[in-house]
């Protein structure tokens, strides 16, 4: 925290308290950026970035499983198509 800072009423009229020419103290707080408010946005941001990974992994996770369930699909219609020749070859024998 810094110290309190003096700055000249430099407007005094009828609906200031001060007089012109006199001082009146401010109160500031003076100090570092940042604190609790930049301390909770940088959580969020890497709350944010896990998210997103976790969520890129699942879509990669899903595109395999999809690319695993294609190869499966493929393999039972070569299967059926194999089935379909032995009986069209029992049928004409």
């Amino acid at each position: 925290m810094g110290r309190a800072i003096l700055l000249p009423d430099v407007h005094a009229g009828p609906a200031q308290g001060v007089t012109s020419g006199r001082v009146k103290r401010v109160h500031a707080a003076v100090g570092a950026r940042g604190g609790t408010a930049a301390n909770a946005a940088a959580a969020l941001a890497n709350a944010a970035t896990k998210l997103a990974n976790a969520v890129t992994k699942l879509a990669n996770a899903a595109t395999k499983l999809v690319n695993a369930a294609t190869k499966l699909a493929n393999a039972v219609t070569k299967l059926v198509n194999a089935a379909t020749k032995l009986v069209n070859a029992a049928t004409n024998s």
